[in-house]
């Protein structure tokens, strides 16, 4: 059997935040005009109350709008990230490293002071989060319906769809009024009870009913269906995709509905924002992910380096590495090569595995998956395992007697130091 030593190879994806590139004034929480926040955020001014907005791609703030940004021809410094400054000196850019106990804010480098210091996140107002990276803070818009709240930006309790029971099928409710969540209580008429959003005909779930499956109606909130079910019994579905009438047939799918296609698999991976992001074609849909420090790349095989900082891991970005067995998802992790026999994927059911590959590369298409255009052919007569992924998984050609397929094989190994090891895991 053909000895190998499996190792991991160059490609390499790592998850990251765009981030705000420097802290502004804290007396923001009402406005009377738009502002810049720092030279990629605008503050708008809503009604006297700022939200953040990024600056399209090849756009910079200046005073209180976006404008494009002259490379060629700048007229202010800005800051690259929190470390590194770009000076415009006679109409050219060019980069300066802040150095030690500095930090870049808006236009220039300035002393860390104890209010930029940190150790935890924090709100700096109700739209806006202070994230804190490698012990300083900088600052990302909360997304839309969402605020601020012990220094994580979660769904706004204030804003709805529908109406909030105070409980499910229960009598009171606070009511939806133009997208915000009413403080009173409001009650629903006898003889009806809050459910999902609305009071509807109260009915006890799993009471007799004589429709066919699927009549019903959906709920107020398009996430739940009441229906009478193939047993003749009333029940509430919970629907994966928005819940739709056919008629006085319910439409509550149990997987989501597939969406049109807004990319195919030839679309190449593009750095946007002032490689701030970069955007790419998953499952034919167009998907945006923060490149922390503004250093985005793709190169001519469409490889994309989008790079993580640790303090801000699980707000966004690419997702690669772990071992056999991590669980994984499927939507942000990039499959690897191990080398040309094998590849480590995130398998359907959102687990990292190890798959027989042959002739292993990065897709041409999609730079987050592979591709491998033959089996690996290997000698069913010689089943002997030897170990792969650090230790964490075996390789093999065959079972004993097992001349079905020739190709090489994984499987899972608790530890695999040796030879030895690697024959206990495959009961030898």
């Amino acid at each position: 059997m053909k000895r190998f030593k499996c190792c991991f190879l160059g490609l390499v994806m790592l998850i990251a935040v765009g981030c705000d590139d420097s802290s502004s004034s804290d007396n923001d929480d009402v406005c009377t005009k738009n502002t810049c926040v720092n030279s990629t955020t605008l503050n708008v001014c809503n009604d006297g109350t700022p939200q953040a907005e990024r600056c399209p791609e090849n756009e910079i703030c200046n005073i209180d709008q976006c404008e494009p940004l002259q490379l060629d021809n700048c007229k202010v410094n800005i800051c690259k990230n929190n470390e590194t400054l770009m000076v415009c000196t006679d109409g050219t850019y060019h980069e300066e490293n802040c150095g030690p106990n500095k930090v870049c804010n808006v236009d220039q480098c300035t002393p860390i002071t104890d209010s930029q210091t940190c150790s935890a996140n924090e709100c700096k107002n109700s739209t806006t989060q202070k994230v804190c990276s490698e012990g300083v803070f900088v600052e990302r818009p909360c997304g839309e319906n969402e605020v601020c709240s012990n220094g994580d930006c979660i769904a706004d309790p204030n804003k709805c769809t529908a109406h909030i029971c105070t409980e499910e099928m229960s009598n009171t409710y606070h009511a939806c009024v133009n997208g915000n969540v009413s403080a009173e209580l409001s009650q629903c008429a006898e003889g009806t009870a809050c459910l999902y959003g609305s009071c509807v005909a109260n009915f006890e779930e799993g009471a007799n009913c004589n429709d066919e499956e699927g009549v019903g109606y959906c709920t107020a909130d398009k996430q739940h269906a009441v229906v009478c079910n193939a047993k003749n019994k009333l029940a509430i579905w919970t629907c994966a995709d928005e819940c739709l009438m056919n008629g006085n047939i319910v439409d509550c799918p149990k997987t989501p509905r597939p969406k049109p296609h807004e990319c195919e698999k030839d679309y190449r991976a593009e750095c946007i924002n002032n490689n701030a992001q970069v955007k790419v074609c998953v499952d034919y849909q167009l998907v945006t992910w923060d490149c922390y420090g503004n250093t985005c790349s793709v190169d001519d095989n469409n490889t994309i380096y989008c790079p993580r900082t640790a303090g801000l891991a699980g707000l966004g970005g690419l997702e690669s590495g772990g071992t056999y067995g991590d669980e994984c998802n499927v939507k942000k992790y990039q499959e690897a090569c191990i080398d040309n026999y094998y590849a480590r994927i995130c398998d359907k059911d959102g687990i990292v595995r190890i798959k027989p590959a042959g002739d292993c590369k990065t897709s041409a298409s999609n730079p987050l998956k592979v591709e491998y255009t033959m089996a690996a052919d290997c000698d069913a007569s010689d089943y002997m395992p030897f170990c792969i992924n650090d230790g964490k998984a075996i390789g093999f050609c065959a079972y004993d007697n097992d001349l079905s397929t020739e190709i090489y094989k994984a499987a899972q190994c608790p530890s695999c130091q040796s030879q030895e090891d690697a024959n206990h895991c495959m009961l030898l």
